[in-house]
């Protein structure tokens, strides 16, 4: 809440949230800001599947196409890290 005012409240997402959301476009500007994710708030294999089964992506929004390239990605991104 902010200090000025009880009646609003900001919600940051974390940042591995903000990685598996970049997952289903992955552009060089996506690749290189989960690079910088990684560097500062690292994950492992494990967790990233967690969130991942959370995601819309997953769960049946978005086209096929979509969907394909999540997981293509997620995989390629899995394999860099420790289990």
């Amino acid at each position: 809440m902010l200090p000025d005012n009880d009646n609003v409240t900001i919600v940051v997402p974390h940042p591995h949230d903000v990685l598996v959301a970049k997952l289903p476009r992955s552009s060089p500007s996506d690749h290189d800001h989960i690079d910088r994710i990684l560097a500062q708030f690292p994950i492992s294999a494990a967790r990233l599947d967690e969130l991942a089964n959370e995601c819309p992506s997953r769960s049946g929004h978005g086209t096929e196409a979509d969907k394909r390239a999540f997981e293509a990605n997620l995989e390629a991104l899995r394999r860099t890290l420790p289990p």
